[in-house]
């Protein structure tokens, strides 16, 4: 029967055996798991991540209603977004087109407009991707 025990050591675990004709022996199973490995093997994981997409939001508004709400529905959502002219947004997410904009539309009521999501163009996407487009939360 094997009975294991709290651990003394963080990189070590206890197990006792009983059974033997010495009573209950006492062994140690050291880990080579360091905390310098683990760093690494996160680090591997960041890096094999899957990338944020650069999606596109324009917001449609209806004939008489305040502009400012489709910014506002953004914002509250807290994305990372850039404002581009005529009610667009470059926003980066975590997301797809289509979830992204159902997210949005939530949070909108539909008396005053809705979002439209598209993928970014491809010259937008690498502008992101350099820099050259700062976001903003």
């Amino acid at each position: 029967m094997i009975e294991r025990r709290r651990p003394l050591a963080p990189a070590a675990f206890f197990v006792y055996l009983s059974g033997s004709p010495h009573g209950r022996i006492l062994r140690a199973l050291n880990s080579r798991c360091t905390n310098q490995s683990m760093l690494t093997i996160l680090l591997l994981l960041a890096l094999h991540a899957p990338e944020d997409s650069v999606l596109k939001a324009r917001y449609i508004a209806v004939e008489g209603t305040n502009l400012e709400y489709a910014q506002g529905a953004i914002e509250r959502a807290e994305l990372l977004h850039h404002p581009l002219p005529h009610l667009q947004w470059l926003i980066l997410a975590d997301d797809t087109p289509a979830s992204l904009q159902s997210k949005l539309n939530d949070a909108v009521d539909p008396k005053h407009g809705s979002f439209v999501v598209e993928c970014a163009t491809e010259e937008e996407e690498k502008a992101v991707r350099s820099g050259k487009i700062t976001m903003q939360r």
